[in-house]
């Protein structure tokens, strides 16, 4: 008990000082909203920076790698002078405290190499986005050359078909006007013959008729002139005349029977003009009753020869 009453020395109060309580900070709610604006600001900063970066800007994209390892190097010059004196400590630390060294101490690069990672993918789909938009405006401009092209090949066949449709009517015209002018050279190498035909009188029983005929030429000389007769008329079957000049005839006699209703052909007159072509005129004729005159009428001439049509004279008794 004496020693409870021992003198004490020292600095005596007579009020006690307040209490001072520490700052607590910020509460935990208004911390979380910081970091999220903080964490918006960040991004909004980055994606600024990123646009700045382009490789019409500085071309940072262009280095990455360059970068990453410049800066894993810039961190372990950071970071192993700090741990260099404490390497044996790393042996007694229990492991999990050796799990967190590590992820402490390795997970600052690997989040930075991933962002690299993360950045140089952004780049790659950049470039892609872009070569698929300069593909698709060649293709494009492919598309309208090809556009053009079909266009002035359609009008090219246009001008081509305008041009043939002109050249056939040209040709047709030309072989037109060559016909005309081959009619026009062979009329002026033609013989015109005419037949005209005299009964005389005759005083034979047979029954039949005989004719004086004239073989007219009104156009130009016949050479080598034959009659043919279809069918063969009282058996005979053709006559030669030798030449028959222009505007000169040859007279000769013909038997046409008189028995029943008559008899009807054709007889052909075949000659050689002036330049050794052969040409020919058909005839009809017809011998019929009750008088058994003969009437000739010329046929239009064979294909190759001018076409022209002229009736025969047919001279009364």
């Amino acid at each position: 008990m004496a020693e409870l009453w021992k003198p004490v020395g020292g600095v005596f109060w007579r009020v006690p000082p307040p209490v001072v309580v520490p700052d607590e900070g910020w509460p935990l709610s208004t911390t979380i909203m910081a970091g999220m604006v903080a964490a918006l600001v960040a991004t909004v900063a980055l994606n600024y920076f990123s646009q700045k970066v382009r490789p019409q800007g500085w071309g940072l994209r262009k280095h990455l790698g360059a970068i990453g390892v410049a800066m894993t190097l810039a961190y372990l010059a950071f970071i192993l002078p700090i741990i260099g004196g404490r390497a044996d400590t790393l042996l007694t630390m229990p492991l999990n405290e050796v799990g967190d060294f590590l992820a402490g101490a390795i997970g600052t690069v690997s989040l930075f190499w991933l962002v690299l990672g993360f950045m140089q993918q952004g780049e790659g789909l950049r470039l892609s986005t872009e070569a698929l938009k300069i593909q698709a405006t060649e293709l494009q401009q492919s598309t309208e050359a090809l556009k053009l092209q079909a266009q002035e090949l359609k009008n090219s066949v246009d001008q081509q078909k305008i041009m043939a449709t002109v050249a056939t009517k040209q040709i047709e015209a030309q072989l037109r006007a060559l016909e005309l002018a081959m009619e026009e050279r062979d009329k002026s190498y033609l013989a015109v013959f005419s037949f005209t035909s005299v009964p005389l009188p005759t005083e034979t029983e047979e029954e039949v008729m005989v004719h004086r005929c004239t073989l007219n030429n009104h156009g130009k000389d016949a050479y080598r002139v034959r009659v043919e007769y279809d069918p063969a008329l009282m058996g005979t079957t053709e006559q030669f005349f030798g030449t028959i000049k222009s505007n000169t005839s040859k007279s000769y006699t013909l038997r046409f029977p008189i028995s029943g209703s008559g008899v009807s052909g054709q007889f052909r007159v075949v000659y050689e003009d002036s330049q050794g072509t052969i040409r020919s005129q058909s005839f009809g004729y017809s011998c019929r009753e009750p008088e058994y005159r003969v009437f000739a009428e010329k046929l239009r001439t064979p294909h190759l020869y001018p076409a022209h049509s002229i009736t025969a004279e047919c001279v009364e008794p």
